[in-house]
């Protein structure tokens, strides 16, 4: 895999997306809980998200860690994330998610895997950046804020304005939002942030991210709460999730990726040379095929309706050999040596027998009205079997019709 100008471009977008299912408030300081809000006179607002997800079926045990990035002016905020049982709490190192989108960086395209006659080859590639070009590059935010001590509170609303009231906290906005999860027995993670030592520019504010934090806690299903982001979220918000499960994993519903992932996947695996087909993913495309005429009529609707549905980014087993590779003294597939030194901090999070699944997803403000539902990815009511870790060439009859 080359290290590109447009890969590095991916890594940024990638790793500049930060947070989880919490909330920012701010009060006489200010607090986040997967949503921002500010002190008076002071603004907060979160800006991205991204989660590292980790569900263990046999156990019925989720983790998830989560890194939001903001922009404030606020001197003090506070950091709310809701869980359905009693949560227990750790930090992980700063760089998890730049870890974590290495990791699931796709591979350069193979074209001798494609039949020539569908592909569209520019009319020149683009050159690697040499690593000596790229210095000491680090794609993480000037201010990484260490979160303090982390309080679980139980689902008690008198608790809970106790909390805010002890550090002067607003929590007019969240009320409604919070009765709600302890309506429904959750409890609540919180913690405060001092950021009066951030390194600001001329009007005050600053962006930011936060150290890791990673809550665990018994659940019957894999949840991502989202309502409590509501009050701080920008009008779109775009999300990243990093999902480690047994098995290849989707959101259900309306928020499933199969729509736009099984038209490219199909698109692609129809242009493949016979050597690199297989019997189970011919199957497959049989079954693609027959519910094709209904993944079209969808996804023109989408366009229509303006609907932004979640897209795949990355979907493979975790191989004993990924993990091999992470020892922090050779080359990690090709990555930039400095980083690829570090990717052995990944290994302790990550299982040889257990899948990685990534997907985007851009919220709309007003989306943020319930919990996302996790399940193993299918289509038509069968488990997908594909994988996804490998560009795509740009086809012909693509580019012909643009």
């Amino acid at each position: 895999m080359s290290f590109s100008p447009l890969n590095r471009r991916e890594m940024l977008t990638q790793l500049s997306t930060a947070c989880a299912a919490g909330t920012w408030l701010s009060g006489a300081g200010s607090a986040l809980a997967a949503g921002l809000t500010s002190q008076p006179g002071k603004s907060m607002e979160m800006m991205h998200e991204q989660y590292f997800i980790t569900w263990r079926p046999k156990f019925q045990t989720q983790s998830i860690a989560f890194q939001p990035e903001f922009e404030s002016d606020a001197t003090k905020f506070g950091l709310l994330f809701p869980a359905p049982s009693k949560p227990i709490s750790s930090t992980l190192p700063s760089d998890l998610f730049v870890l974590l989108g290495m990791y699931t960086q796709l591979d350069d395209i193979s074209y001798r895997d494609y039949d020539p006659k569908s592909i569209f080859y520019p009319d020149q590639e683009v050159e690697p950046i040499p690593p000596s070009a790229l210095g000491a590059f680090n794609p993480l935010p000037e201010n990484i804020l260490r979160p303090g001590a982390i309080a679980t509170i139980p689902p008690d609303e008198i608790e809970v304005q106790k909390w805010f009231q002890k550090n002067r906290f607003n929590y007019g906005p969240y009320q409604a939002i919070i009765k709600s999860y302890i309506d429904q027995g959750w409890f609540l993670a919180a913690t405060v942030i001092d950021v009066r030592d951030v390194k600001r520019v001329p009007d005050n504010t600053f962006m930011g991210v936060t150290r890791p934090i990673r809550l665990t806690f018994a659940t019957p299903e894999p949840v991502v709460p989202l309502r409590i982001s509501q009050p701080s979220a920008s009008t779109v918000i775009g999300t990243t999730y990093y999902i480690v499960a047994p098995e290849k994993m989707d959101f259900a519903g309306e928020e499933s990726y199969q729509t736009n992932w099984q038209l490219r996947w199909s698109k692609g695996y129809d242009n493949l040379i016979s050597s690199k087909r297989t019997g189970k993913l011919d199957d497959w495309l049989k079954w693609v095929k027959k519910n094709e005429r209904q993944l079209k009529i969808q996804k023109l609707k989408d366009e229509r309706d303006g609907k932004m549905r979640s897209e795949l980014e990355f979907a493979k087993a975790i191989s004993i050999s990924d993990l091999a590779a992470m020892n922090g003294r050779t080359p990690y597939r090709g990555i930039y040596q400095p980083i690829a030194k570090e990717m052995s901090k990944l290994r302790s999070l990550l299982a040889s027998d257990y899948y990685m699944t990534k997907i985007y997803r851009a919220v709309e403000k007003k989306e943020l009205n319930d919990s996302l539902k996790l399940q193993v990815a299918q289509f038509a009511e069968k488990d997908d079997p594909t994988e996804y870790s490998r560009m795509y060439p740009i086809w012909k009859d693509e580019v012909s019709r643009r």
